[in-house]
């Protein structure tokens, strides 16, 4: 999982990760995006699917990744 918050705010969104059992399994960890776009980040870590919550921000992501609005 990536965001864009600031590498300061990872520990607390790792230690949510690993207290949350349900999504420990498929996002073992959280990486900062911070500065860099999304399409960026996809391309460097060969992402094919970006889930996100703003159907704005999805358009911003070039193919071939698939988008899902959640």
């Amino acid at each position: 999982m990536f965001t864009v918050k600031t590498p300061d705010y990872l520990p607390y969104l790792n230690e949510w990760l690993k207290s949350n059992k349900t999504f420990l399994p498929v996002l073992p960890s959280v990486i900062s995006a911070n500065n860099t776009t999304k399409s960026e980040i996809c391309k460097r870590f060969s992402i094919n699917v970006i889930i996100y919550d703003d159907i704005r921000h999805l358009r911003e992501i070039s193919d071939p990744t698939k988008k899902l609005f959640f």
